[in-house]
């Protein structure tokens, strides 16, 4: 029993990001008719943006979490406004190719600004070989 609650809890909080990430997926789609493939990296850059906060800048919790929101909503509008928008009207193959390459550009920024976080955590779940 004891180990079935350990498994038990990580397994529903994993569970919830996930339902948060579909969520916001039928959403945009359900809104815009296009399938965002930048969504996932914005998530992780709100992740990656809390820890920034929180762990490196040294914020509580309960500023550093509506304060990356906000950054959040504001980065969102801005991706809106200047890359999205003008393609309205364009064939929808566009807009899913924009939404390509706004994945591709976030991935590449977190990896330059945070990849000494991100090695480290490679280090840390690789086994140890005898």
């Amino acid at each position: 029993m004891e180990q079935f609650l350990g498994y038990l809890l990580p397994g529903l909080m994993r569970g919830c990001v996930y339902t948060i990430i579909a969520l916001g997926f039928i959403v945009i789609y359900r809104t815009t008719s296009v399938l965002n493939f930048a969504q996932g990296e914005l998530f992780l850059l709100g992740a990656y943006g809390v820890y920034f906060a929180i762990a490196q800048v040294g914020l509580p919790a309960y500023l550093g979490i509506p304060l990356v929101f906000v950054l959040l909503g504001l980065l969102g509008l801005v991706i809106e406004r200047v890359t999205l928008r003008p393609l309205v009207g364009q064939p929808i193959l566009g807009i899913i190719l924009m939404t390509l390459g706004l994945s591709v550009f976030f991935r590449g920024l977190m990896v330059l600004v945070w990849s000494d976080i991100i090695l480290s955590l490679i280090h840390i779940s690789e086994p140890t070989r005898p």
